[in-house]
């Protein structure tokens, strides 16, 4: 029989199942089956229901009687391996330098969003290695975009099997956003403007910022008039 670690054994009654999947069943002429005593063990250690089986053994099943006869019966469990699975939520993704990427246990987010993730049939996710890479360049949470490009997520298992799959990033630029935060001011003689980073205040109260997509704040061109 073929398993792994997503495969899971369950024990109802009088039968033996691999992911629902029946693999052995017992009776007995005499005692009822509830009544029977049911030894079943993984190469010589018992397994429960929820157990699972990432290396190659033997499953051995001995049913007792009331009377002290017994049967015994053996599976042979062959461990598979597969590649890891990258599922790629969101193939394209458009991005800005506002937008951030962050890595969290097995998926990849942009902004909050899910656009990837990955698991493995035999290695725990956390153990898996994983390489993420911007145009070739590796890339870390808190990464931003400002141009189009590919990132390319690669992981790989402790068997050394691995995947790779491809997020296709498009650029966005949208003109400088403007925030006016009093569209109305009193001013006098005595109170004066300040322009500082990309903020207006009069008399140390905010009065207009701006901010920029793909932009940096100190390389917008800014001109400031009255009337």
């Amino acid at each position: 029989m073929d398993v792994s670690t997503t495969k899971t054994l369950a024990i109802r009654e009088n039968t033996v199942y691999m992911d629902n999947e029946a693999v052995a069943s017992w009776t007995d002429d005499r005692t009822t089956v509830d009544s029977l005593t049911v030894s079943i063990k993984y190469d010589g250690n018992d397994v429960k229901s929820g157990d699972s089986f990432k290396d190659n053994g033997t499953i051995s099943i001995t049913v007792t009687d009331g009377e002290g006869l017994s049967a015994t019966a053996e599976i042979k469990l062959n461990a598979t391996n597969n590649p890891p699975q990258i599922n790629i939520i969101k193939p394209e993704v458009d991005v800005s330098a506002t937008k951030t990427l962050t890595i969290r246990d097995n998926s990849v987010y942009m902004d909050n969003e899910a656009v990837a993730s990955w698991t493995d049939d035999r290695t725990a996710v956390d153990s898996l290695t994983v390489s993420i890479k911007y145009n070739g360049n590796e890339v870390k949470s808190g990464d931003s975009f400002r141009d189009s490009g590919t990132i390319s997520i690669t992981v790989t298992d402790d068997e050394g099997l691995s995947s790779t799959a491809e997020i296709k990033l498009n650029a966005t630029n949208n003109p400088p956003q403007i925030n006016i935060v009093k569209p109305e001011v009193d001013v006098s003689a005595t109170k004066t403007m300040t322009i500082k980073d990309n903020y207006i205040f009069m008399d140390n109260d905010v009065v207009a910022s701006w901010t920029d997509d793909r932009t940096a704040v100190d390389s917008l061109a800014v001109s400031i008039k009255y009337n």
